[in-house]
């Protein structure tokens, strides 16, 4: 049996960092997470830790992807978070491209922010270690978001400062 107990408790005591944000509540309803490398690849469990971490997240995305992947509408603002990085399997997107053009398709707002961890061109040391490892999948999602006119993608992973 594995023990998630530290695991566990580095996510409550990120959230007890971040509440005072929150006004009372248990963490900002604009504070929103998308995992990345460091959250998921010590195992397979990890990423379900994450998403377990974080129940007020929503769960309109991709079956299996629930408070990863997601749509959130904030203002007039639509937030899409696509999850780039699973346990053993980093980098792919292609299985959330379709569910992502549907929440573009379908989207009331004025602007959309999509983002995840990897970006999609890299520059730095994760150049091959980003999105560009599946180079179709990349250029489908950058297709995606210059056709739905996309106000902005927001991605971590390169630790430049």
């Amino acid at each position: 049996s594995v023990s998630y107990t530290h695991l566990d408790t580095q996510w409550q005591n990120w959230r007890a960092a971040v509440q005072p944000l929150g006004k009372g509540a248990s963490i900002p309803d604009w504070l929103l997470v998308t995992p990345g490398n460091h959250d998921v690849e010590s195992a397979a469990w990890a990423i379900d830790r994450m998403a377990a971490a974080f129940p007020e997240l929503p769960t309109n995305g991709p079956s299996g992807l629930e408070r990863l992947a997601y749509r959130k509408d904030y203002g007039n603002v639509r937030f899409i978070s696509i999850v780039s990085e699973r346990y053993k399997d980093a980098h792919r997107i292609d299985d959330q491209l379709d569910w992502l053009e549907t929440q573009l398709q379908n989207n009331p707002q004025k602007y959309t922010i999509v983002f995840s961890h990897d970006p999609a061109y890299p520059f730095g040391a994760h150049i091959n270690s980003s999105l560009d490892a599946y180079p179709a999948a990349r250029d489908k999602l950058w297709s995606l978001l210059k056709q739905y006119k996309v106000t902005a993608y927001i991605a971590g992973h390169e630790h430049l400062y």
